[in-house]
C-alpha cells in the first residue's frame, strides 16, 4: 500500500511540475507534503537522441529523391559565392578609386605647379620611350642584316660545291621565297 501511495505522490508531483510550468497553480499536495515525500527518479522513457550517421542517412535519402533541386542549389550557391567575391572586389576597387580621387583632388587644389611639372616630365619620358623604340628597331634591323649577310656567305659557299643546275634552282627559290639575291 505504501508503494502505491508513493507512486501516486510521484505522479502528482510530476503533474504539479508540469502544471506549474504551464502557469497553473498546483492542487493536491501541500508544500510540507512535497518536502516529506521522497521523490522517485523520472523513469519515463525519453526518446533516444538521433545518431549523426542516421541524420546523414536521412538527408542522403531525402536528397537522392531530388537530384535536380540539389544541382540547382549547388549551382546557386556557387553563383552566390562568385557574386560575393565580385562584390568584395568591386568594393575594394571602389574604395581604392575613391582614395585616388581624393588624392588627385588634393593635388589639384594644393599643388598645381607640381602637377604641371609632373605632366611635362611624363611627356619627356614618353618622348624618350619613343626614341628608345626607334633605337631598338634600328638595332633589330642591323642584327637581321648581319644575319642575312652571314646566311648569304654560307649559302654562296654551299652553292659553289653544287652542280650548276641545282645552284640555279636554289638561287631562284631563295629569291622567290626569301628575297635573297645571290
Amino acid at each position: 500500500m505504501s508503494r502505491l501511495v508513493q507512486n501516486e505522490n510521484v505522479e502528482n508531483a510530476i503533474h504539479l511540475r508540469q502544471d506549474g510550468a504551464m502557469g497553473i497553480k498546483p492542487v493536491g499536495l501541500s508544500i510540507s507534503q512535497k518536502k516529506n515525500t521522497p521523490v522517485k527518479k523520472n523513469t519515463t522513457k525519453q526518446p533516444k537522441p538521433v545518431a549523426p550517421e542516421s541524420v546523414d542517412d536521412v538527408l542522403k535519402d531525402i536528397l537522392s529523391h531530388q537530384p535536380e533541386r540539389i544541382r540547382e542549389i549547388q549551382t546557386l550557391s556557387l553563383q552566390m559565392a562568385e557574386l560575393e567575391e565580385e562584390n568584395r572586389a568591386l568594393r575594394a576597387r571602389l574604395e581604392a578609386s575613391s582614395k585616388v580621387d581624393e588624392t588627385v583632388q588634393h593635388l589639384l587644389r594644393e599643388q598645381p605647379s607640381r602637377i604641371r611639372e609632373i605632366h611635362s616630365l611624363s611627356q619627356q619620358m614618353a618622348q624618350k620611350d619613343r626614341e628608345n623604340e626607334e633605337l631598338r628597331a634600328r638595332m633589330a634591323a642591323m642584327k637581321l642584316e648581319r644575319s642575312m649577310v652571314e646566311v648569304d656567305a654560307i649559302t654562296r659557299d654551299r652553292l659553289r660545291h653544287e652542280p650548276p643546275r641545282i645552284r640555279n634552282l636554289l638561287r631562284s627559290k631563295l629569291a622567290s621565297n626569301y628575297g635573297i639575291q645571290l
